[in-house]
């Protein structure tokens, strides 16, 4: 068997997401040295006493000019800095893992994609619900075709406004961008080869829309090449009490009227509800939908409770 080379990997930004990243990298066998920048030197202790880095710096310019260290996760707020921070990396020649949004600008974007090309380096956004079981199985379902033909699919996904107003805050960025992001890549990853043709989108503005100047709801319709078509819905007003941070429905359509896509989704938390409905417009009443929890409920109980 190969021997597995092992790399150094840096971590910039260890608030949630990063310090999960940190932690992760600091217990995985493919990693040599782990080291951290954070500008918040509180945050930065807390990690540092977890995870035990080479390193540990209050500035993310000693991580871009250390020539020891091979891949780059930059999980930094705002949202704003992450293309000038993925731009220094990558031109210093590391490998990039940056969070969502790739970047404020398209140009900046195009950017960014450019560099990674020239400079012969990996890089990718973390959009982590490609390692979600439940959306894995979508994905087997439908190369497999248990699913069968897609027709359409629809994804729905909502948070309360307490994580609307904190983002809405600090960029100018909407839900769509924010949240639907992780939506788009996994319905695009679930119906590749196929490839979007024409996309519409409709915002509505009302409660974020005086202190934020954010939209509340954004709505999208996306025609894919063999004219599948793709409904995706994000927004960040549910009141704060309301019950789960988010909202996700996958009915992954279509189909040939094969008896095996009557076979039950996985269940299990995230707030997923998931039906299928066949190229003819029926939903096979023998596939429960998932609640967010373990709890299984009827196609008739159109609107369960989430966790």
């Amino acid at each position: 068997m190969k021997d597995i080379r092992r790399i150094n990997v840096a971590v910039i930004g260890t608030g949630w997401c990063g310090g999960i990243r940190a932690v992760a990298s600091a217990a995985s066998p493919w990693v040599n040295d782990l080291h951290i920048a954070e500008i918040n030197e509180d945050r930065l202790k807390e990690v540092a006493a977890q995870t035990r880095p080479a390193t540990a710096t209050t500035d993310y310019r000693r991580i871009v000019e250390n020539p020891a260290i091979d891949a780059v996760m930059i999980s930094t707020t705002p949202e704003g800095t992450h293309y000038p921070i993925a731009k220094e990396s990558m031109l210093a020649g590391k490998h990039v893992l940056l969070e969502k949004p790739i970047a404020i600008e398209l140009a900046e974007a195009d950017e960014l994609i450019a560099i990674s090309r020239e400079k012969k380096v990996a890089f990718s956004i973390a959009y982590s619900q490609r390692f979600n079981p439940k959306f894995v199985y979508v994905k087997r379902s439908l190369e497999d075709g248990t699913i069968g033909e897609p027709v359409s699919a629809l994804v729905s996904r909502h948070i309360t406004r307490n994580l609307g107003k904190k983002i809405s805050g600090r960029v100018k960025l909407s839900p769509a961008a924010m949240e639907s992001t992780h939506d788009i890549d996994f319905t695009m990853w679930c119906l590749a080869p196929r490839k979007p043709v024409r996309v519409y989108a409709q915002e509505a503005a009302k409660i974020m829309k005086a202190q934020y100047d954010a939209p509340d709801q954004v709505w999208m319709i996306i025609t894919m090449d063999d004219g599948t078509v793709v409904t995706i819905g994000g927004g960040w007003v549910l009141p704060p009490a309301s019950t789960g941070r988010s909202r996700h429905g996958v009915p992954p359509t279509g189909c040939r009227h094969r008896a095996s896509s009557t076979k039950p989704l996985p269940w299990g938390s995230g707030g997923v509800r998931s039906a299928l409905t066949c190229g003819r417009g029926c939903r096979y009443g023998r596939t429960p939908w998932c609640a967010g929890s373990t709890r299984r409920s009827s196609p008739r109980n159109s609107n369960p409770r989430t966790r």
